[in-house]
């Protein structure tokens, strides 16, 4: 590796960052990774680097499997173009009527859809699903280094699916997304403590 400038006058100072990626395993939608959530919070972090674009447009067909398997448009989520970065898939249980909160980080430019894992791996049944802006589904766009939010509130209670994704090929790095439930939910305890101005209360689940 060589830190280099192309003037005399250019010098100073420098940090280098270095990562070591795996090849991502949880590029298919079949094997998505799964995400358990603890006291009604998860984070999970990953690399969509090296990933696959698992429906790629071309094929015509609907397999979920390899470059073609997508529709001649690929998946749009409702976007101008097919999306054509490498994907990583995320599986979550989560309960009906509550209402859960993402927060979403990524150092590239990014769309994060999520549906129900019901829908299945077709291009079709998830591109209907996360073109749907409503209960079935829906896409958040993702500037890169910028924390992202969305409000997530299943109709009933299922796994869904988040998928990170990207509107081209040069459009991957890494991800890092927090997830929590905020609807109160039984159990939950209160607990009291003295404050300049008489008993404070600190609410709290599980």
């Amino acid at each position: 590796i060589a830190v280099d400038a192309a003037s005399g006058m250019s010098f100073g100072e420098f940090t280098l960052e270095v990562d070591a990626i795996s090849t991502p395993t949880n590029d298919r939608c079949s094997a998505p990774q799964t995400v358990t959530l603890a006291n009604g919070k998860a984070t999970v972090g990953g690399f969509t680097v090296g990933g696959n674009d698992e429906f790629a447009p071309g094929g015509g067909g609907d397999a979920g499997v390899g470059s073609d398997a997508g529709p001649s448009g690929g998946i749009t989520c409702g976007q101008s173009g097919h999306l054509a970065a490498p994907q990583a898939y995320l599986q979550l249980s989560l309960k009906g009527a509550n209402t859960y909160a993402l927060s979403v980080t990524t150092d590239f430019n990014a769309l994060l859809y999520y549906v129900p894992a019901s829908v299945g791996c077709t291009a079709s049944a998830i591109e209907a699903a996360c073109s749907s802006g409503g209960s079935s589904g829906g896409v958040l766009t993702v500037a890169a280094n910028t924390p992202t939010s969305i409000n997530l509130t299943p109709p009933t209670t299922g796994d869904w699916v988040l998928v990170i994704d990207g509107a081209t090929s040069m459009d991957s790095g890494r991800y890092d997304i927090d997830i929590q439930n905020t609807t109160l939910v039984p159990p939950f305890t209160i607990d009291f403590e003295s404050g300049p101005g008489g008993l404070i209360g600190t609410l709290r689940q599980g």
